[in-house]
Formats: structure tokens, sequence, C-alpha cells
């Protein structure tokens, strides 16, 4: 077992043996294709959520997509993006400086200006007549 550094973090390779193609078959460890894993070494709990994670964000990603479509709609969705923004937000400030690296400070910084926007449009639009459709 040996540990190598890509991107900063640790990965696991391993030689497979029958043990880990075991554990393949088995499903524990999903992300694991001919010994090599695909992930950072994280515990199973970690890694659900993690995925978790990344599937909520692709979702809100399309609601972002649709919303852009569908002018009624749209102040739910940006509520909505706003919100799971505000709340990442607030986790990465309220673990002070444990997640205070420069990537995480742009993240912060980027849906931070997203958020502002989202609330720009929500009053712009409020505060303007309503658009009606001829035809």
């Amino acid at each position: 077992m040996t540990y190598s550094a890509s991107c900063g973090r640790p990965f696991l390779r391993e030689r497979e043996s029958g043990q880990q193609r075991g554990q393949i078959l088995t499903g524990k460890r999903p992300l694991e294709r001919a010994g090599r894993s695909l992930v950072p070494m994280l515990e199973p709990e970690q890694l659900i959520t993690v995925l978790t994670w990344g599937a909520l964000i692709g979702l809100v990603g399309a609601m972002l997509i649709y919303g852009a479509f569908r002018p009624l709609e749209r102040p739910l969705i940006l509520v909505v993006a706003g919100a799971s923004k505000v709340v990442f937000i607030a986790l990465v400030l309220s673990h002070g400086g444990r997640y205070a690296g420069e990537q995480v400070r742009i993240a912060v910084v980027i849906d931070l200006v997203m958020v502002l926007l989202f609330a720009w449009y929500l009053i712009a639009a409020r505060v303007a007549p309503p658009v009606r459709r001829v035809g």
C-alpha cells in the first residue's frame, strides 16, 4: 500500500488482491477500479455525504438553467439557489480558520457575489411592472 499526492490530497494506490477484489464486488469501495482509488480516502459516511452534496449542486444548477427560460418560476429558483449559497458561506465562516484556504475564500467571494446578484434581480423584478406578451 503506497500513498501519493495528487492535487495536495492523498490517494491510496494498492495492488489488487483477492480481498480487494471482494471489496470491489461487494461495494465496500464503490469508486475503486483495478485496485486504484479514484476518490480521496474517505470513510463511507463521508463519501456518501460528498456524493449527495455534488448531486444537490447539480440539481440547483439544473434549476437555474430551467429558471433562465421560465420567468414565472425564476424567483423561487433564485431563492432556493441563494439560500444554498448562504448556507455554504455560513458553514465556512462558522468553522473559522479550519477551511480558510485560498480556494475556499475564492468560492465564498464568488458565492457572495452570486447571492447579491440574485437579490438584486429579485428586488428589481418586484419593482418593475410586469411585461405582457403579445400574441
